[in-house]
C-alpha cells in the first residue's frame, strides 16, 4: 500500500489506505504514528476556509444583516462564475467593470441592481481580500502568488 505525505501549515500527515496519520514525515511506517484522525477532519481541521465561507465570516462579524449576507454571497458567487471559476485575486477592475457591464447589457438589471452587486465585489476585495481595486499600486501589502492583479 502506497503512502502520501503532505504538510500543512506545519502539520505532516500521512495517508495510508483510508486512515490519515498526524506526526513526522521521516517516522517511516505509519504504524509509529501519534495520533490516528478521520481522514476529512483531519485535513478540515487544518485547512483554510473557502473565499465564500471568509466572505460570510466577515459579514457575520460585522454584524451585517442576514440578508445582506444571502445577496453578497450571490453577486460574488455570479461574478466568479461569469469569469469561469477564476479566483478574485487573478482578476482585477476590468473584469469587475465587465461584470456590471454585462449585467447591464445582457441581463437588462437596474441602476439599483448594478450598485448591489457593486458593493458586494467592494467588500470582498477590500474586507476579505484586503486590496483597493481602486487604489494606488501596491495597496495590498501582498507580494508573489497571492498578490492581486493590480498589485
Amino acid at each position: 500500500m502506497e503512502c502520501l505525505h503532505v504538510s500543512v501549515r506545519g502539520i505532516e500527515f500521512t495517508r495510508h489506505g483510508a486512515l490519515v496519520y498526524e506526526g513526522q514525515r521521516n517516522m517511516g511506517c505509519p504504524e509509529r504514528a501519534w495520533l490516528i484522525r478521520e481522514p476529512e477532519e483531519a485535513f478540515r481541521a487544518t485547512a483554510k476556509p473557502r473565499l465564500l465561507d471568509q466572505v460570510r465570516n466577515a459579514i457575520r462579524a460585522r454584524h451585517m444583516s442576514p440578508r445582506t449576507e444571502e445577496a453578497y454571497v450571490h453577486w460574488i458567487r455570479r461574478f466568479i462564475l461569469f469569469h469561469d471559476k477564476r479566483h478574485p485575486n487573478q482578476m482585477g477592475p476590468p473584469e469587475i467593470t465587465a461584470f456590471l457591464t454585462a449585467l447591464a447589457v445582457q441581463r437588462h438589471v437596474s441602476a439599483s441592481t448594478q450598485n448591489q452587486a457593486l458593493a458586494a465585489l467592494l467588500f470582498l476585495y477590500r474586507e476579505v481580500l484586503g486590496c483597493d481595486p481602486g487604489g494606488s499600486k501596491g495597496s495590498c501589502g501582498q507580494s508573489g502568488r497571492n498578490a492581486c492583479r493590480w498589485c
